[in-house]
């Protein structure tokens, strides 16, 4: 397994490089770029995310949850994300436009303004998440409770808007 524990990165480009399993502990990542990068499984725990973008990557396994939320942003788009923790994170306005996020928890996070445009998130629970002004255009099989996230002013596809009624006992036929 490569470590990178503790170290800093600024302004690199990691292209196609497979990360998974790789030790990012205690790193700090800014203005970094993951074009086409693995990290499944990788360990994030206290890694600082500032300016990260993530590109057609595949990030499995991931507890977002863990990492230093100190001037966290990061981008993730056209990327594979696959059983992630997702908790009491500042996640306002960003993007996830056009990924595949699937069987990925978001609870107490505050995604105003976020974009998961053309996202599929098939799996994907949001609980208690402050998701108003996000945009949610063409994103496909999400599970939103409107009960207890909320939601003003978030925007919606027609037919998958549907899908919000199901929490509140609505029948549509």
């Amino acid at each position: 397994m490569t470590i990178y524990k503790g170290k800093r990165f600024e302004g690199e480009k990691f292209d196609s490089f497979d990360l998974s399993a790789v030790d990012f502990t205690d790193t700090l990542l800014i203005d970094c770029q993951f074009w086409n990068c693995n990290l499944s499984n990788s360990i994030i725990a206290g890694a600082r995310l500032q300016g990260v973008k993530f590109v057609d990557s595949k990030l499995v396994g991931l507890n977002f949850s863990k990492i230093n939320p100190f001037l966290l942003k990061v981008e993730l788009r056209d990327c594979l994300v696959s059983s992630c923790i997702f908790t009491d994170l500042d996640l306002s306005l960003t993007d996830f436009e056009n990924s595949v996020i699937r069987d990925c928890f978001f609870g107490d996070c505050n995604l105003a303004k976020a974009k998961f445009e053309g996202t599929e998130l098939n799996g994907t629970s949001f609980e208690r998440n402050d998701l108003r002004g996000a945009s949610f255009v063409g994103a496909r099989e999400y599970g939103i409770n409107p009960s207890n996230n909320k939601l003003k002013g978030a925007k919606f596809t027609y037919p998958e808007a549907l899908l919000l009624l199901k929490y509140l006992g609505v029948i549509v036929e």
